[in-house]
C-alpha cells in the first residue's frame, strides 16, 4: 500500500547507485514508486516495477497514476524543486475532488 516519490539522493558519491538498489527492494510493497532524476535510475533495479522521471517536470506527469486511495510520501529537497510536485499533485487532487 502506498506511494512514494524519491528524487535522487545527491552527494552520496560511490555508495549512491548500492543506496538506490536497496531502497527499490524497500519499496517492492508499495502500490506505486515514481523514481525521480538521473541517479535514482538505480531504484528500478530494487524495483523493477518501479517508473523513473528525468526531472520534476515529467515526474508531474506522472502524479495522475497515483491512486485517488493512496498514501504518498513525496521525499527530496527543495533545491531540485519538489514545492512544484507537490503544488501540481495538489491541484490535481483538488480538480479531482471537485469533479
Amino acid at each position: 500500500p502506498g506511494c512514494a516519490g524519491r528524487r535522487g539522493v545527491a552527494g552520496l558519491g560511490p555508495p549512491g547507485p548500492p543506496v538506490h538498489r536497496g531502497l527499490g527492494g524497500a519499496t517492492r510493497d508499495l502500490d506505486l514508486v515514481i523514481a525521480v532524476g538521473p541517479a535514482a535510475a538505480a531504484l528500478l533495479r530494487g524495483n523493477p516495477s518501479a517508473l523513473h522521471a528525468p526531472d520534476i517536470e515529467a515526474a508531474a506527469l506522472l502524479l495522475d497514476r497515483i491512486p485517488a486511495t493512496g498514501t504518498v510520501l513525496f521525499k527530496a529537497s527543495r533545491g531540485v524543486g519538489l514545492e512544484r510536485l507537490l503544488s501540481a499533485f495538489a491541484s490535481l487532487r483538488s480538480t479531482a475532488g471537485a469533479a
